[in-house]
């Protein structure tokens, strides 16, 4: 982080003012924020996080059993709230966004209909969605699309056999996939790639499992000497020499058009899986096919109030669906 000290003090004392604005996504691009709560250390900089909070928020937080979570939960509502306030550029408080559930729990912003002055507005057409785990936080940003994200620990202990978990509640061309991989760690692995993925479109459609459930779906992942540059051009990070190809396959009419969404997969560290699923804006066959260029995903690391940059390290494109 760049100037850490230098930032957490000028943003300490705009906790009531404008915080340094954000340049909205564009159309067809999707703002990746990652957290990483571990390297928020001061006790004064997560004391100052619970003044963004109302107080309804700041007591849930207390509810959970460990400091651990309470960290968690506080860190990711922050998160979301000064991200969304510096995309408005400043014309909203963190501290005043209102948040409701739609009937699946799905959260989303109510927005004021006046701004930090008063005066009416525009309303702003950012979706936005929140994945949490205890050592990685992800939020992403876009503009009038449809959103989700998951991030899962690659390690993450299940309480199931994943192979056996696949035949009752994934496909059946995704449970025979997963059988190809007599190696235990590799079908893991392969088996929480398909989960995020399955995850984040569900997240992204908003009507949670009771509207569409994980076998409605079938994900397929190719292999393509393509890929590793697509996903590159895409998205800015180094990808993987085995690249996949994501396609969508529909399994019952409770599902929404395989054509709509676009999917990105990717490790943000070593540890960790994440995908996103955005809409496409839209746009018809024509149009999204005419320009295979689909969504530029850009992928940050930041701690609020105090900085951010480029997300690196062992960042890694894994799959890109067209």
């Amino acid at each position: 982080m760049v100037a850490r000290q230098a930032c957490f003090a000028l943003f300490s004392r705009a906790l009531d003012s404008n915080l340094p604005s954000l340049a909205p996504p564009a159309p067809r691009e999707v703002h990746i924020w990652c957290l990483f709560p571990d390297e928020v250390r001061e006790p004064s900089l997560l004391k100052l996080y619970e003044g963004f909070l109302c107080p309804e928020e700041q007591e849930h937080i207390l509810k959970e059993k460990t400091e651990k979570l309470q960290k968690e939960r506080l860190l990711t509502r922050i998160l979301a709230r000064t991200l969304l306030s510096r995309y408005t550029g400043g014309l909203v408080k963190p501290s005043s966004l209102k948040f409701e559930k739609n009937t699946y729990g799905k959260p989303e912003v109510s927005w004021p209909k006046t701004t930090i002055s008063g005066e009416r507005w525009p309303l702003p057409k950012l979706h936005f969605n929140l994945s949490n785990t205890r050592s990685l936080i992800g939020c992403c940003i876009t503009n009038n699309s449809l959103v989700g994200i998951d991030i899962e620990e690659k390690a993450r202990a299940l309480r199931r056999d994943p192979l056996a978990f696949a035949r009752c509640k994934f496909s059946q061309a995704e449970a025979e996939w997963l059988e190809q991989f007599s190696d235990i760690d590799e079908r893991h692995h392969y088996f929480m790639k398909l989960w995020t993925l399955k995850e984040a479109y569900l997240k992204a459609l908003g009507n949670g499992i009771g509207g569409t459930s994980l076998r409605d779906v079938a994900f397929h992942l190719r292999a393509s000497p393509a890929m590793q540059i697509l996903l590159e051009k895409a998205t800015l990070l180094p990808a993987c020499e085995q690249a996949c190809t994501i396609n969508l396959e529909l399994l019952s009419s409770k599902a929404h058009y395989s054509n709509t969404w676009q999917f990105f997969l990717f490790q943000p560290t070593d540890f960790h899986y994440a995908s996103i699923c955005v809409e496409k804006c839209n746009r018809t066959d024509q149009e999204w096919h005419a320009d295979m260029s689909g969504f530029n995903f850009q992928v940050m690391k930041t701690i609020p109030l105090v900085g951010e940059e480029c997300l690196s390290g062992n960042a890694l494109g894994l799959g890109l669906s067209m």
